[in-house]
Formats: structure tokens, C-alpha cells, sequence
């Protein structure tokens, strides 16, 4: 066939199932070659940069540089079958590392990049779900529930929006798209303004409530259930 020859593949009748291949020719070459998974035609391939978080290294005499981070570009699928992280479009509100991934709280998503990959958000293949692919799940909640702040415990990462507190969590050994999932925790405003700590067995966080302020004191926060929160400024 020739070289970057580009098909797509309709299986059933449903789309969800659909994927495109190109063809790779031998020495970059028409004829002989092999047939790869490719992105579908038209579909937005990267990330801009320049508005997405950046990274700051140290360099070896002891200056440090910041600079735009090398996002990986979308390689298979289209929207549908690979789509955009939902990040897209809204603020990101915090960065946290956790499980391996690189994660980011957005609205009331949480993603997670590929474990190990920290500057790749699109999956492996479009043919299958993988343990391998990024995590893009939604805390729900009676009332909206857009997420600030996040701390990692035993029981999982400790998600804080404005009026409740989430666990993302598994229950299996490996974090994987279909072995995630958050948990309601608790209900206690606390001030978006001022982070959460933690204070090595327990984490703090400050409520603002009605203009006065306490200071709470969380322990124990399980996978699921209600934890043991004292108000310490009693």
C-alpha cells in the first residue's frame, strides 16, 4: 500500500467500536509494510503548553529554569474513542502525584495521567481499556462539588471542594480506569484559600463559615464511611 496510507476500521454498528490504522511502509517506502493504530482524521492531536502547568528544574549550577512541559500528543483513536481530558477548557485548580500518576483536579474531575508517563493523558489503544491508561473520573454530589485541594492518606487521595470532602480510591491492587472510583467522605466547608496539611497521622483544614474561623482535625479517613473529625479551635 502506500506510505501513511490512513483507513478507518467501522466494526458493529456502534462507533464506540470503530478505529483507524495506517500504513507503515518498509524504509518509509509504498509497497511492503505493516498496518498501525492511528488517530481518526481531523481530531485536535496535542495540548497547548503554554497553558498548561509548567516545570521547574534545577540545573547544575544551582539555577533553576522553568519552562513549558513536553505533552505527548494523542497517537490513536478520535474523540470519542480517546477523547480530550475534561481538563480542556476549565481551570486547573491543583496538581497532586499519586499511584505513579501525575494528577489534576479540574472542576469536579480528578485525571490522572498514564502511570509513569506524567506528560501523557490519552490512552494506549482505542481497542481496549488498559491498567495502563489515565483516569478521568467525576466526584457527584447533591450540590456541585468543584474540587481544590487533594491529600494522599492510606485509604487513598483525600479530595477537598468547598463544602465536602471525597476518597479517591481503589479496592483492587492495581489503579486502573476500571478499578477507580470516589467515595463520598465527610460535609465541612473549609476555606478554598487556605490548604490543607497534614500533620503526619492526621490532616487539618480551616472553615470559614458565617466569617468565623475554625480550626478541624481529621483522622482515620476510611475508604468509605464517615471519619473522625474534631474541631481543635473548640
Amino acid at each position: 500500500c502506500h506510505h501513511h496510507y490512513r483507513v478507518k476500521v467501522a466494526n458493529s454498528g456502534a462507533l464506540e467500536d470503530d478505529y483507524y490504522v495506517r500504513f507503515e511502509g518498509s524504509n518509509d517506502q509504498d509497497g511492503q509494510g505493516v498496518w498501525q493504530e492511528w488517530r481518526g482524521f481531523g481530531v485536535r492531536t496535542t495540548l497547548d503548553a503554554d497553558t498548561m502547568p509548567h516545570v521547574m528544574v534545577r540545573m547544575s549550577d544551582g539555577s533553576f529554569l522553568v519552562t513549558p512541559a513536553d505533552w505527548e500528543e494523542r497517537l490513536v483513536g478520535d474523540d470519542l474513542t480517546n477523547p480530550l481530558p475534561s481538563f480542556i477548557g476549565t481551570p486547573i485548580n491543583n496538581v497532586a502525584l499519586f499511584r505513579n500518576r501525575i494528577g489534576f483536579v479540574s472542576g469536579q474531575n480528578v485525571i490522572l495521567s498514564r502511570p509513569g508517563d506524567f506528560f501523557n493523558f490519552f490512552v494506549v489503544t482505542a481497542l481496549a481499556i488498559t491498567a495502563r491508561d489515565p483516569i478521568d473520573i467525576s466526584a457527584s454530589a447533591a450540590n456541585p462539588a468543584t474540587l481544590y485541594d487533594t491529600i494522599e492518606v492510606n485509604a487513598g487521595l483525600l479530595l477537598f471542594s468547598r463544602s465536602e470532602q471525597f476518597m479517591l480510591t481503589t479496592d483492587n491492587d492495581i489503579l486502573s480506569p476500571e478499578t477507580a472510583k470516589i467515595n463520598f467522605v465527610s460535609s465541612y466547608d473549609y476555606d478554598i484559600d487556605l490548604s490543607p496539611i497534614t500533620l503526619g497521622t492526621t490532616i487539618a483544614f480551616i472553615n470559614d463559615e458565617a466569617g468565623n474561623s475554625r480550626l478541624y482535625e481529621m483522622q482515620n479517613p476510611p475508604r468509605e464511611g464517615q471519619p473522625e473529625v474534631i474541631e481543635v479551635s473548640k
